[in-house]
């Protein structure tokens, strides 16, 4: 008796995750933005700190 209601629960556990993941329609495409953006951003940042750098060393 025991396991049938743990089983139930397991199941209702599991179709409340399918749905949550259900909610969020993620393509490969949108990680592929997503992965560019923060690659640009990296850049821009590693950049800025260069400038910085170089008007440090030129004071």
């Amino acid at each position: 008796m025991q396991n049938k209601k743990r089983k139930k629960v397991d199941e209702a556990k599991e179709d409340e995750l399918i749905q949550s993941y259900d909610n969020y329609d993620i393509t490969t495409e949108d990680m592929q933005v997503a992965h560019d953006t923060l690659e640009q951003t990296l850049e821009e940042e590693q950049t800025q700190q260069q400038v910085q750098t170089n008007e440090n060393e030129g004071r």
